[in-house]
């Protein structure tokens, strides 16, 4: 248990990061090759420039070192069977050559199998390759020489590298036997091999003693005679102690020093220069920091020559070589003489040059990261090239001279970020919220907005901050409300508002209480379900009852989740993630391997008593589990689920019982998962997501997932996502808002820090506006309506938030409509400055709305104008509605003064709508100039009004236009429609004129829509060029349809391509598309392609509530183009001219 974070000051090493880009970059090594669960790389070192690859599932491969090398080449080395081990910390993990292998033809293996009832045991064994095949191991020539069974029954921290070293003698690392905290304390237990660096030697031929000494391990190896214990209390095997899991370490080829990356706990992962006699701290410290304060301070202790946290998503070291090698030449930075090592999680790639002349100081550059790649090991081949292995799937990378490059696409999001009132200033990680919106926030702060919290704190939308008592004493990893609205929260403290609680509290009515006597250690979840509390983490006890890291809580009792069929309780190691049913069934996920003492790979159910699993589990620990109605969602850092390859993220199908992915997954690790009856909402510490098509796209920590729309990022444009991992997520509303609660400062384009908001709404549109009014008005006056716009359509309320002096004005809440309140202030001021809000319920906008007072009355305001008309046009013809306003808002009225001839034209006294009185005069001229007054009552305006005539009557407008088609459509299959306009509105007639001698097409001669009639005349053909001919009744426009054939798909015959109602067309700045088959509010994608099939334009829409959408297409320039609209399944195909 992580009890204090007391940093050491005994050890002071300067530390410089670089965050420079470098000038190195890895790329696929053998692009031919694939590998199943590759683990180690190593060379023989005898001039043969082969390499091995060591699959966990026990399999060696060899091959050449050659980057053409193909499938045929790669020969077996070795097969043993060590059970299936995928994702576990068990089977064959190492590879070792003698150092006079050319000679005795000696190499080593390590692994590690688990025998059942909870024996796990550790092999060292010998073979020779064959004398007549140096690519085939004799497998009768096996020698064991050691095996011993660990003293847990947690497969993990098995540790795994063997190596030679300079000295000749066989290194051998040993993790410290599995569990979380090393609940064994093995790694300062110098009784036992766990949690150190063994040394033997294999050679026995009586340089040294003979391994006799009556403690296990013993086999055939003799000891060092002077390594470090011979002589003295402990094993004599020991070379070094006090490590967790030293996964990988590696002797530098120069200068013999010992390399190992030690993975952590919680905080920190080390790396450790190995020396002789050398303790490294586990379990007192992690990184310098006291992990568990009741193991004394070793007396030996050797800190690590550097260390990093988990800040970024970085959570397990995998130890790498100090480069040696000729091929990467870069001096930015230069890699020569430095450790390369690397976090299996994110896929980072470091440099770190350790200078030891003076005070030692080291210097560690980041050169790139592996997006999506678990570095399962690093390697190197005889020229001291480096290289890495991907786990699953498993490749080999080569790290070379280069920039790295982005490896994913740029998209746009939805939605919109939001910053919050104000945030917390430490890292978030756990939230949950309660009916009434309230979000219970927990992690590392101090500080909530401006109030001074411990740990835990409440962020009301409309009330900010407040602090639940005097929170807790050490970080809040989980929170959950159950129906009660009672608050119960999880971590790593022993007391709560001073109450002492460890481990799991509770808060309701205002009052803190703990539960029972809590928990041996972290509690990392917490699900309520009633009034029951199921907890789990890294714990033996609950209430002082055996319980083994998963606990309920009824009320009043601790007990244990004990399976009824094996009578054991709990899981073999930690639990991160639990979730409920309907029907009570527990889910849980962690980082185990049995449950209730059955195989239960990371994730497990617990129902009616008995312990279950989902198929054979994942390849990586569950940090995350959402349920719906037909799926149980899984994330965290797996890469295999079932036998299916699905990167970090999986779903269980309740209906056919098998694992499924989501589209290609994610590239690093999931932390939280939520969602709605929409979408998956997922987040943690990943830049991609991966498409089924194989794009890679940039998601930035956070994404949602649908099985229609695939992957989405979050955010406007392409400011997705946040900067920094996510650990959290609390869904609200059907909007919906999303909390999303990590240790970021940037979400969006906005500077937040810890916490803020998204959803797929976006805030109403309202810009400044100037009203005038006369200041003889009385109260009632109608002032003006405000205008304001919401991109969803979303009813509006309307307020005034200041500049209202002494209530002058009042705005009606729903419609926006401005009226004077209290006639007697028009008196005081000159204008009036309102800011006006405007919300949708969730997000507002405001503006300043002026309101000028005018001292007695101002006459009304009219331009000059012009418009057009038929001379065909028939009497009571609409021609226009003649524009003008009042400053004093004054009812007008119109009338034509002059230019009237015959009595052409009428106008509407009280609208100004002028209509055509007798048509017989449009033939007598080509235009009317009419004088037209408006009069508010008292004062008049005049102004010319311009009616011009088009004399006769004009062709239609039909340009030249382009389709496709493809070879595989079938009878009937729409292709587009022709677009064409006619400037007086006439109706329009379409034929074939020629180019369809072979009857293959069709036109609507109402609609112009073509289709394929003889489906098998597409084939071969690559093109056709129709004449189509328009017609008014009167007059003809024809034009070129070209029709290119695509051989090689069809991208008209899997999907109907329905045509709606587009007008006007020919438009100007705005288009209005209709359809009866639209469904109001539902969002659409609009994709715009110019007569070359290029796409110039794609928005998302929603559509209005009758059934039609308005699209600004302002931007576009003049010309012909073809719209698809798609909703849901539906697509919408139109054909538009732009003026």
């Amino acid at each position: 248990m992580k009890l204090k974070r007391i940093l050491l000051y005994a050890f002071i090493l300067f530390v410089t990061i670089s965050t420079s880009l470098a000038q190195v970059t890895y790329e696929r090594a053998f692009p031919n090759l694939d590998f199943a669960l590759p683990v180690e790389i190593q060379d023989a070192n005898d001039g043969s420039n082969r390499l091995f690859v060591v699959e966990q599932e026990g399999r060696i491969a060899v091959f050449p070192n050659s980057n053409n090398v193909i499938e045929a080449q790669v020969s077996t080395f070795l097969q043993i069977n060590v059970g299936n081990v995928a994702g576990e910390e068990l089977g064959l993990l190492g590879l070792a050559f003698h150092p006079d292998f050319q000679a005795n033809r000696y190499c080593y293996i390590y692994y590690v199998i688990d025998q059942g009832g909870g024996v796990i045991t550790v092999f060292l064994d010998r073979y020779t390759v064959r004398a007549n095949d140096p690519n085939s191991v004799d497998p009768s020539s096996q020698l064991n020489i050691f095996r011993y069974n660990k003293n847990q029954p947690e497969t993990n921290h098995n540790g795994g590298k063997i190596a030679f070293g300079p000295d000749g003698y066989l290194y051998v690392s040993i993790g410290d036997g599995g569990g979380a905290g090393d609940p064994q304390r093995n790694a300062q237990d110098l009784t036992n091999p766990f949690g150190k660096i063994l040394r033997i030697d294999v050679d026995v031929n009586g340089n040294n003693p003979a391994d006799n000494n009556g403690i296990q391990p013993e086999g055939n190896y003799e000891i060092p005679s002077d390594n470090p214990l011979v002589g003295q209390a402990g094993m004599d095997e020991i070379y070094a102690w006090g490590i967790r899991n030293t996964w990988k370490f590696s002797f530098d080829r120069t200068n013999n020093r010992l390399w190992g990356g030690d993975v952590g706990q919680n905080q920190f992962e080390e790396i450790n220069l190995i020396e002789r006699g050398g303790n490294y701290g586990w379990n007192r410290f992690e990184g310098t920091a006291v992990f568990d304060n009741n193991v004394p301070v070793p007396a030996s202790h050797r800190p690590p020559v550097y260390f990093y946290d988990h800040s970024q998503g970085d959570q397990s070291i995998t130890g790498g070589y100090v480069y040696r090698g000729s091929g990467v030449t870069s001096a930015n930075p230069s890699i020569a003489g430095r450790y390369i090592y690397g976090d299996f999680l994110t896929g980072r790639v470091w440099a770190l040059d350790y200078n030891l002349s003076g005070s030692p100081t080291t210097t560690n550059t980041q050169l790139f990261q592996a997006d999506g790649i678990s570095i399962s090991t690093f390697g190197q081949d005889e020229q001291g090239e480096i290289y890495f292995c991907n786990y699953a799937p498993g490749a080999i990378y080569r790290i070379v001279d280069g920039a790295a490059t982005n490896p994913g696409q740029v998209v746009n999001g939805v939605g919109i970020w939001q910053q919050l009132s104000a945030t917390v200033n430490g890292t978030v990680n756990a939230m949950a919220i309660d009916n009434a919106g309230n979000v219970y926030v927990g992690g590392e702060f101090t500080q909530a907005g401006t109030i001074a919290v411990n740990n835990i704190a409440r962020y009301s939308p409309t009330d900010g901050w407040s602090a639940l008592g005097s929170g807790t004493n050490g970080p809040v990893n989980a929170i959950d409300i159950n129906t009660s609205g009672a608050l119960t929260i999880g971590g790593s403290f022993t007391s709560v508002n001073g109450v002492t609680a460890n481990n799991v509290a509770q808060y309701s009515g205002g009052v803190w209480s703990p539960l029972g006597s809590g928990t041996s250690g972290l509690v990392a979840v917490v699900k309520s379900s009633g009034n029951n509390i199921y907890i789990g983490g890294t714990f033996v006890n609950a209430g002082g009852l055996a319980v083994n890291n998963v606990a309920l809580w009824n009320g009043s009792n601790w007990s244990a989740l004990t399976d009824s069929q094996t009578n054991i309780a709990g899981t073999n190691n930690e639990l991160r993630s639990i979730a409920i049913d309907s029907q009570g069934t527990i889910y849980v996920g962690g980082n185990f391997s049995t449950a209730g003492g059955k195989t239960a790979k990371r994730i497990a159910t617990y129902s009616n008593g008995i312990w279950g699993t989902l198929g054979d589990g994942t390849s990586g620990f569950v940090q995350a589990i959402h349920i719906t109605n037909n799926y149980i969602y899984a994330g965290g850092n797996f890469a295999i689920a079932g036998n299916q390859t699905v990167s970090r993220v999986a779903r269980w199908n309740l209906t056919n019982n098998t694992w499924e992915s989501l589209g290609g997954g994610v590239s690093g690790n999931i932390n939280a998962i939520t969602g709605d009856n929409n979408f998956v909402y997922l987040a943690g510490s990943f830049a991609l997501a991966n498409e089924n098509n194989g794009t890679r796209e940039i998601m930035n920590n956070i994404a949602r997932w649908s099985q229609a729309g695939g992957w989405e990022a979050l955010g406007q444009n392409t400011t997705v996502g946040t900067n920094n991992r996510i650990n959290a997520l609390v869904l609200s509303g059907p909007s919906p808002l999303l909390y999303a609660g990590g240790s970021y400062t940037q979400a969006g384009n906005l500077n937040t820090s810890y916490m803020a908001s998204w959803t797929f709404n976006a805030p109403p549109i309202i810009n400044a506006q100037t009203f005038n009014i006369n200041s003889t008005s009385t109260n009632g006056t109608l002032v003006g309506t405000v205008v304001a716009s919401d991109p969803y359509q979303d009813p509006l309320t309307f307020s005034i938030l200041n500049g209202n002096v002494s209530g002058a004005f009042a705005i009606n809440a729903s419609t926006g409509t401005l009226t004077v309140a209290d006639a007697s202030q028009l008196a005081s001021a000159s204008s009036f400055a309102l800011v006006v809000q405007v919300s949708d319920g969730q997000l507002q906008a405001s503006a300043t709305i002026t309101i000028n007072v005018l001292n007695g009355n101002v006459a009304p305001q009219i331009n000059n104008q012009s418009f057009s008309v038929g001379s065909t046009s028939a009497n009571g013809a609409q021609i226009g509605t003649v524009v003008a306003s009042d400053p004093n808002q004054d009812l007008l009225a119109f009338s034509i003064l002059s230019g009237n001839n015959g009595g052409a034209f009428a106008i509407g006294t009280a609208t100004g709508i002028l209509t055509v009185a007798n048509a017989s005069q449009l033939a007598t001229t080509n235009s009317f100039a009419l004088v037209v007054q408006v009069s508010d009552g008292q004062l008049q305006t005049n102004a010319t009004i311009t009616i011009n005539v088009v004399n006769s009557n004009v062709a239609p407008q039909m340009n030249d236009q382009s389709f496709r088609v493809g070879s595989a459509s079938t009878n009937g299959t729409q292709i587009g429609t022709v677009a064409a306009s006619d400037v007086d509105q006439d109706p329009l007639t379409f034929s074939i004129l020629s180019g369809n001698a072979t009857g293959t097409f069709a036109i609507g001669t109402a609609t112009g829509v073509l289709t394929v009639v003889d489906a098998s005349r597409l084939t071969g053909v690559n093109s056709f060029s129709l004449v189509v001919q328009v017609s008014d009744g009167q007059l003809q426009t024809s034009a070129t349809m070209t029709i290119s054939v695509d051989q090689t798909t069809s991208i008209t015959s899997s999907i109907k391509h329905l045509i709606p109602v587009s007008y006007p067309n020919p438009f100007q700045d705005i288009l209005y598309i209709r359809d009866s088959r639209f469904v109001p509010h539902k969002v659409a994608v609009l994709q715009v392609f110019d007569q070359g099939l290029k796409k110039v334009m794609a928005k998302r829409i929603k559509i209005g509530t009758n059934k039609e959408v308005q699209v600004d297409l302002r931007d576009l320039l003049s010309g012909q183009y073809q719209m698809l609209l798609k909703m849901g399944d539906l697509i919408f195909n139109t054909r538009v001219i732009k003026n």
